[in-house]
């Protein structure tokens, strides 16, 4: 019944795919041909029975086991698996350094931002005296 559940029909075929050794699959398998009718009662249950291939295990054991250890195999050595994974390794590591400029850039703009003042290791204000000194040092020159 959880594989005509509108949620546990995600959980069987989920489990379906984790599980490594082919006999657990034919044990789990044999479970939903005993489910039968049932199974292909409503959309969740056939797309159970299709993805786990149920009709092929009633009809024939041994092709299934072939087709089943021959998928196994393709998904263990897809080369385009590898290529995507490396694309996606490429993208999170350019994202990160935009990220990091974007920071950056998010910086300097405050820094702009706060005019004349700068901040000193405390993190508080102190004004740059150094167009007041000079304009003092004018005035006192004339």
């Amino acid at each position: 019944s959880l594989a005509t559940d509108r949620v546990g029909h995600h959980t069987v075929r989920k489990l379906f795919h984790a599980l490594p050794k082919i006999d657990d699959k034919a044990k789990l398998v044999e479970e939903l041909v005993d489910g039968g009718n049932r199974l292909n009662g409503n959309a969740m249950g056939r797309a159970v029975s299709e993805e786990c291939q149920v009709e092929q295990y009633r009809e024939n054991r041994k092709d299934w086991r072939k087709v089943m250890t021959s998928t196994a195999n393709a998904k263990e050595k897809n080369p385009a698996d590898e290529i995507i994974s490396e694309v996606t390794k490429k993208t999170d590591a350019q994202s990160g350094e935009q990220a990091k400029s974007k920071r950056k850039r998010k910086r300097k703009r405050s820094e702009k931002s706060e005019g004349d003042g700068k901040k000193d290791g405390s993190g508080k204000k102190r004004f740059v005296t150094d167009a007041i000194i000079e304009a003092l040092t004018v005035q006192t020159k004339s």
